[in-house]
């Protein structure tokens, strides 16, 4: 089975790495609810991860959503090609990736 990685890279920061497939997404998710219980803003790296598929979306998007209910944010950099690719068919690249503020 397929990893995929959640790191600390500083206090509010994760880098991920490996897939963010249909395999590692449950996974994910699981171990990453507690992240956005007090409300605090996080930036994850997605520049290791390497295969990506819908379900990858799902969770970033799912990660905004917590975030937003808890008054956080959420941004994302080095967003991987096949990541882009589905949110420009499926309309979601203007929500995975919000204008700077």
């Amino acid at each position: 089975m397929n990893v995929l990685g959640v790191v600390p890279r500083s206090e509010n920061g994760y880098v991920l790495s490996g897939e963010l497939t249909f395999e590692t997404v449950p996974v994910a998710w699981r171990e990453t609810q507690h992240l956005f219980v007090d409300g605090r803003s996080l930036h994850f790296d997605l520049a290791n991860v390497g295969r990506a598929d819908s379900a990858g979306i799902a969770l970033l998007i799912e990660w905004l959503r917590l975030a937003r209910q808890s008054g956080a944010r959420v941004s994302y950099e080095h967003m991987p090609a096949s990541i882009l690719a589905i949110a420009r068919v499926t309309g979601l690249e203007a929500v995975l990736s919000p204008p700077a503020a």
